[in-house]
């Protein structure tokens, strides 16, 4: 408990949720910046606060995932001392998640390394050998998975299709077995009332 509210309190001293907010706002327009220089690499700017993901993509118009520009992307950087990672389901984009103690200075830091590894990949022979990664990946990796995708969703229609023709027949069969369970009560009943009906002539007679 002391150690939790000595944390707390270095935070409030140093203001660390206002710094955060301040530097998040100033990271974003950075990165938009950079969007704007690079729009046929970044296709989107997320985030809030310090946590943010550039959406890396091969086609502008299509937003098409651009998983090998990515991977490039860290690497390039991390010999650079930034450290990035890739994360989301095509691994294309680029998650910036700094500590509190990032400044305006780191911001500036991180995007000129980004501006930087950003005008080596778009260069043409750069670029069009990316191009080619990302072709041959998604032949691999990415057209095997869709296509797994799709065919479970074909899958699961047919279930779902085939669960809306049978319930009527369900609804059906529970329908006359109720009925047939109250027939088979009602029977019962009748049989009870003959029977008790014979012991009471059996019983008169006697």
């Amino acid at each position: 408990v002391a150690a939790g509210r000595a944390v707390l309190q270095e935070i409030r001293q140093q203001q660390l949720q206002q710094r955060a907010g301040d530097t998040g706002r100033y990271l974003q327009a950075s990165l938009r910046s950079l969007q704007a220089r690079f729009p046929q690499l970044i296709g989107d700017v997320r985030g809030i606060g310090l946590f943010f993901g550039l959406d890396i993509v091969t086609c502008p118009i299509a937003k098409t995932p651009g998983p090998m520009f990515a991977s490039a992307i860290k690497e390039a950087a991390k010999t650079r001392r930034v450290l990035l990672s890739t994360d989301g389901p095509a691994e294309n984009v680029i998650k910036i998640k700094p500590p509190l103690v990032f400044g305006a200075a780191e911001v500036d830091r991180l995007t000129a390394v980004l501006g930087e590894v950003l005008s080596m990949l778009t260069a043409p022979d750069a670029f069009a050998d990316l191009m080619a990664q990302e072709q041959q990946h998604w032949q691999q990796h990415v057209a095997p998975l869709l296509a797994h995708y799709t065919q479970n969703e074909a899958r699961l229609q047919q279930q779902l299709l085939l669960q809306e023709l049978l319930e009527p027949l369900t609804v059906a069969q529970e329908v006359k077995s109720a009925a047939s369970n109250t027939s088979s009560s009602s029977s019962s009943s009748s049989d009870m009332v003959v029977d008790l009906e014979l012991a009471v002539s059996a019983a008169r007679l006697a």
